[in-house]
Order: C-alpha cells, then structure tokens, then sequence
C-alpha cells in the first residue's frame, strides 16, 4: 500500500479559464460562474510517483478557500455546480493560452454538486476521484513520475456562485491531490476490450442440437457470477494473468513472480508443458530457487476498477528448471515444468473467435480462438455451426505475451 501528497512545483501549474477568453495563471483559482462567465481551473502535479499497474483506492484534491471581499463574488450565498475531470493524458501539459485548455482530453467527470458558501483559511476537499485517476494510471503509455493535471469546471452554476481557492501562485496554500493505492498485478494485464472476457458464454443451444453426446447439463468449472462483467464496467477492467511458485515442498510461501509471456500445451494423459518468462532475473532468482520442490500455476482472471478480483486456474506443471538469460539490454529467467493430468469430467464446450482452421495429413483438425479458461483436453470442442464443427480436445497450445499484446490459443483434435 502506498500514500502520498502531491502539489504544483512552479508558476504555470495552475491557473483559471473564463469565456471572455482569458487564462489566468497569476492569482487565485475560481471555479463556478463568474459575473455570467463560466469560471474553470486545472491544476498540474508534475511527479506523481504511482507506479504503472497500481490500484487507486481513495484520491481526493484539497483546496483552501481564500475569501477576498473585492474579488470573492458569493454575497448572494448561490450553489455552486463544478465536475471533476483529470486530463486523459500519459504526462500532463499545463496549457498556457484558453485553445489549449479547451482542447485538451478529459477523463469520464465526477459531480461536486451544491457547494454552499466556502469560509476563508478553511479546507475543502472533493468528492472522492480515484476512479477517474485510476484511467489515467491504466493508460498503456503511464510511468511513475509522470504528471498529472485536474480539471475543475463549472456544470450550471447560479450566476455570481463561485469559490476562489488559493492557488501555488498566491503563496498561501498550495493546492493538493492526495492519493492512496495499492502495487498493481506482477503478472499480465490488459483491458477486457482486448482479451476476450467473455468468449466463455457459449451457444447452448447448438450444442446439444449438433453433437452426438448428452447435452452440457455437467460443467466442471463452471464461470462464476463475476465473470459477467457489466458493459458499464468493462471499460476499466482488467484481463490478468498470474504466474504463481508454490513454495509449500521447500517449507515457504507461495510467490507470484512477475511476467512478460508464457507458453503452454496442456493434453490429456500425456504430460503438459509450461515456460514463462520472468523479467529482472536479479530480483527474482532467490525466489525462484527457493522453491525448486513447486509446482508452477498460471492463473487467469479479471480485476475490476474497485480492486477485486475473479481469479480461475488455467493450468499447472511440477516446477522442474530455469534458464537465467542476462546481457546488455535484457535480464530475465525462462522457467518450466511438466505435469500429466487425466481428464475426469469430460464436458461440452463452445469457442469463440476461431481465425485459423487446419487439417493436419492424418485428417486431424486444429483451430485458432480466443483464450478460454474452462475449454480442456478431453473436452468437446465446438467451433462452429455446422453438422461437424466440433472435435474431442487433444491438446491445446497457449500463448500469451504482455509485449506485442498477443492472447490465442490453439486447439488440436484428439
């Protein structure tokens, strides 16, 4: 778990935007409705040291209100309206003219409604914001250290309702985003747009209508509630793969080692092969043969911006050697394992995705689909809608790799 304080560091970090058009960078923050003029404010933390992949737990901007009788303008006690956006931005860039903050990109916004009268030297924080940080730090080109930048604007309103914070440029105190979160995955993520999430929902209907069996009334495995991600959510979820050591045989604790990619064929009676690449063999070699008597487990489930998490076993071998590569420009350790698994609940199965359709010299098929966590050997596999269109599941091939972004697997006939 982490928690810091960040603020503006230089003249610029933050400043207002009327529609007259003036951007002002000089003086005091106001945000609501000035005279008839919407009034908006950004304010730029130019290092904000969360490390990419972090879950935001709470995030909240502090401002203290600086009540100047000639320019304070809220006699009448009026509300105001404001919403809260950040900059949907890998490193914020505080604009010095109105086009350039009128153009600038905006995360989904959070409503700060009904601001009654603020009291001066008192402070005032927002609604809580870590949901709209988190998009920021879930961007694919986010670094620890980067910048960030709040956008506070009028949403309506009362004429002459608005309230004037201190800003860094007034010297008094500075405005501050807090923020707490927790480390991220140490395995492999991507948004549930780009790892088929849902290829486990298939077409009953044609299964039982298609395939010669008893129809898929016993599913071993069976998804549970979370995987049916709410479209309104998967925009921030996560697909994640962890790659687990166990560490009970050697008299330790389990680890999840950070990775970049693995490789899998799982079969059915026949011995399944895993390897997975560790990044930073330095920092993970003293784990690793700490637990040489584990086994290796690949996981694959899905986060959700709250933080929770679905998880599901995809696979898993006897922990069995490791390869350390290092050179001038890469570190990382290769590490694999065997195990043999005899399918006992043989099951229906539909895949979604399928690009790739091959016919091997002994008539045997293979198809190419997206991942799917409950299809395995021994299994049914229907690809298709027509009288054929299935197989019994030899062996399946995975891969995964973080970087080029690649999630398929491949499917042999038995």
């Amino acid at each position: 778990m982490g928690s810091a304080t960040f603020y503006p560091a230089a003249v610029g970090d933050d400043g207002s935007v009327f529609d007259d058009p003036e951007l002002y960078l000089d003086e005091d923050l106001y945000i609501g409705d000035d005279s008839g003029w919407y009034a908006h404010s950004f304010i730029r933390f130019p290092v904000v040291s969360i490390p990419a992949g972090s879950v935001i737990s709470s995030c909240v901007v502090r401002l203290v209100q600086f009540n100047d009788p000639q320019w304070y303008r809220d006699a009448t006690g009026a509300v105001v309206r404001l919403n809260v956006f950040f900059n949907a931005a890998n490193d914020a860039v505080a604009p010095t003219i109105t086009s350039e903050y009128t153009s600038l990109a905006k995360t989904t916004g959070i409503a700060w409604d009904g601001l009654a009268g603020w009291t001066h030297g008192v402070a005032y924080d927002t609604p809580d914001i870590s949901a709209i940080l988190q998009e920021v730090i879930d961007r694919p080109g986010w670094s620890d250290g980067n910048a960030v930048m709040v956008m506070i604007e009028n949403d309506g309103s009362d004429t002459s309702a608005n309230r004037s914070p201190d800003s860094y440029d007034a010297g008094r105190v500075s405005p501050a985003l807090i923020v707490t979160w927790s480390a991220g995955s140490d395995g492999i993520e991507v948004p549930v747009a780009d790892a088929h999430l849902m290829e486990h929902n298939p077409d009953f209907g044609v299964m039982s209508s298609q395939v010669p069996v008893a129809t898929a009334t016993l599913l071993a495995r069976n998804p549970a509630y979370i995987w049916n991600v709410p479209l309104s959510q998967q925009g921030q979820a996560k697909v994640i793969y962890y790659c687990i050591l166990t560490g009970a045989n050697d008299g330790v604790d389990d680890v999840i080692l950070p990775i970049s990619s693995f490789q899998a064929r799982a079969r059915d009676g026949e011995p399944s092969y895993l390897s997975c690449v560790v990044p930073d063999s330095l920092s993970n070699e003293a784990a690793i043969l700490a637990r040489t008597n584990g086994e290796i487990i690949i996981q694959k489930g899905v986060r959700l911006h709250d933080g929770t998490e679905q998880m599901e076993e995809l696979m898993r071998v006897d922990y069995e050697d490791v390869q350390i590569h290092r050179g001038a420009y890469s570190d990382s350790a290769i590490i694999g394992g065997h195990k043999t698994v005899t399918s006992s609940a043989p099951k229906e199965w539909a895949v979604s995705g399928v690009s790739f359709y091959g016919l091997q010299s002994d008539g045997k098929r293979s198809i190419r689909a997206n991942m799917d966590l409950f299809l395995r050997p021994g299994d049914t596999c229907i690809y298709g809608n027509g009288g054929n269109d299935y197989f019994t599941v030899g062996m399946i091939t995975y891969w995964v790799s973080a970087v080029p972004a690649t999630f398929y697997m491949e499917v042999q006939e038995a």
